[in-house]
């Protein structure tokens, strides 16, 4: 949305196509101002890219296309999570508000429950560079079994050593690039059903929907105890991940762009 502007300086005849990663259309009443004014930028450009459905309904446009959030598909390398000693992953840099709001959530709320359940429990925290100065003076990310990685890192490694992953969000755009990355890699992602948006109705039995960050609790513990049915939802997904690879993404861009510039006869 920071670059819908430019389309006041469009000129010649190339096609203008805007992808939003995340539409900020609210819908309230007294947002109806601003909102107006998006949606008149908006309409200069001859297609929009939405990469979740529940942004795409915000629009009104009368070309908009669904192009998601996709993932590195590292399916080939699959073997089964460990529980020795049972790791969750948070993949989320602290930088973005949701991010940050919801860990310090989980932290506070549903990691003392975790760690009472499960004392060798552990989480690592794939904060980015921001994340030193943010928990270097918050308490919630300095109790036992936590740890921040404060730089961009691969997260192959990381995933290939975790039990699951975890999603603690609220009241977010766009979706949610972790969730899917953590499905590809076989990994169960423990999400609020919030961070889920762009892939709650893919019915994946790799992911894990709870209403509310402090309702996590449970199914987490009971997929940590139950490594029988963690193996099974890791890996039953099967084709229906294929439809969420960068690869497939990338085929949707291209059907966007070939409908948007027909070759001559």
């Amino acid at each position: 949305m920071e670059l819908a502007a430019l389309a006041s300086v469009r000129r010649g005849r190339a096609r203008w196509l805007l992808s939003l990663h995340d539409v900020y259309i609210s819908g309230r009443p007294e947002d109806a101002a601003h909102d107006r004014w998006q949606h008149d930028i908006l309409r200069r450009f001859d297609a929009l890219v939405a990469c979740s459905h529940e942004d795409a309904a915000l629009l009104e446009h009368p070309h908009v296309a669904m192009v998601g959030n996709g993932a590195v598909d590292r399916r080939g390398s699959y073997t089964p999570s460990s529980d020795a000693p049972p790791r969750l992953l948070f993949m989320g840099p602290l930088r973005y508000a949701p991010n940050l709001e919801g860990v310090r959530e989980f932290l506070a709320k549903v990691w003392p429950v975790l760690r009472n359940r499960f004392p060798t429990v552990e989480l690592t925290i794939l904060g980015g560079v921001e994340a030193g100065p943010i928990t270097a003076v918050d308490e919630r990310f300095h109790q036992p079994g936590v740890r921040v990685v404060d730089r961009f890192v691969d997260p192959t490694l990381h995933l290939a050593q975790t039990t699951l992953t975890i999603n603690p969000q609220r009241d977010i755009r766009g979706s949610s690039i972790k969730l899917i990355e953590s499905l590809l890699a076989g990994r169960i992602c423990v999400s609020t059903i919030d961070g889920a948006r762009g892939f709650a109705n893919a019915t994946l039995d790799g992911l894990v929907t709870c209403t509310d960050i402090a309702s996590m609790a449970e199914p987490i513990g009971a997929l940590l105890a139950n490594p029988g049915e963690r193996h099974r939802r890791e890996s039953t997904d099967g084709t229906k991940l294929d439809a969420w690879t960068w690869d497939a993404m990338a085929l949707r861009q291209l059907a966007l762009y070939r409908q948007l510039t027909p070759r001559s006869p």
